[in-house]
């Protein structure tokens, strides 16, 4: 996997094991003494290659303490926090946990959202995230000519197309299938939105994160349809309050 990035043209990596309690869950040791043995393993083998340790959360009420507790791993040793919400299934209670990890000094970054069916009806979703200072994170697999069809790759593009999106991510899990090797899939969204947009998506707000430097939501720069916010606010929305606090 490695090899496949470091061809692709990155130089470093989080390794985002899967924090869930419930389901499937790599310790916060397991992860730190994973990175190690790997980063180790690179520097035999001479591959100039940067590995940082970091959790993908599923998003609960009992998130911030796990954070604060340091069970959980934030990015990097960072202020950023990678969550991964339900896919099918409207997450109500996020409002408030969002709160409470930013009172933490947490910043969150809310992982793939396209993939979630709630996203995919109504991509204003994401803005009461991003006007409380949350960050959206995309998978690039989700973006590829393969995936057009799909309501991942039909929601990734048009939060792409209204300025809704912080990161593009490989999210990769193997050498195979959801792999490290999207270098077409970055030149083709190179061709639909600028080489200097991607390049902030993949390169500069990346290392802003591994560097614990602010990244701004931009919520004003978010591109919204006027009839759609006169006609409903959504539910996350209506749960944030119309004039959400930052």
């Amino acid at each position: 996997m490695i090899r496949a990035y470091r061809a692709t043209g990155y130089t470093g990596a989080v390794c985002t094991s899967h924090y869930h309690p419930d389901r499937y869950l790599v310790t916060r040791e397991q992860v730190e003494e994973g990175v190690i043995l790997l980063q180790e393993a690179c520097e035999k083998e001479r591959i100039d290659f940067s590995l940082y340790a970091g959790h993908e959360i599923y998003a609960t009420a009992h998130t911030p303490a796990h954070l604060r507790e340091k069970k959980a791993l934030s990015l990097a040793n960072s202020r950023y926090v990678l969550l991964e919400l339900p896919f099918d299934v409207t997450p109500t209670a996020l409002p408030t946990m969002l709160f409470q990890l930013q009172l933490d000094g947490f910043i969150p970054i809310i992982g793939h959202l396209e993939r979630y069916r709630y996203v995919q009806k109504h991509i204003d979703w994401a803005d009461a995230i991003i006007k409380n200072g949350g960050l959206i994170q995309l998978n690039l697999w989700s973006l590829a000519e393969e995936a057009a069809g799909s309501g991942a790759y039909k929601a990734g593009h048009a939060l792409l197309k209204t300025n809704r999106v912080h990161f593009l991510s490989t999210d990769a899990h193997g050498s195979s299938g959801r792999s490290p090797a999207v270098g077409p899939i970055l030149k083709a969204l190179q061709k639909l939105y600028g080489e200097e947009r991607i390049a902030v998506l993949t390169k500069t707000n990346p290392q802003k994160v591994i560097k614990n430097e602010f990244i701004s939501s931009d919520y004003e720069e978010v591109k919204r349809e006027p009839e759609k916010e006169t006609k409903r606010t959504g539910l996350f929305g209506r749960l944030f309050g119309r004039g959400g606090k930052r």
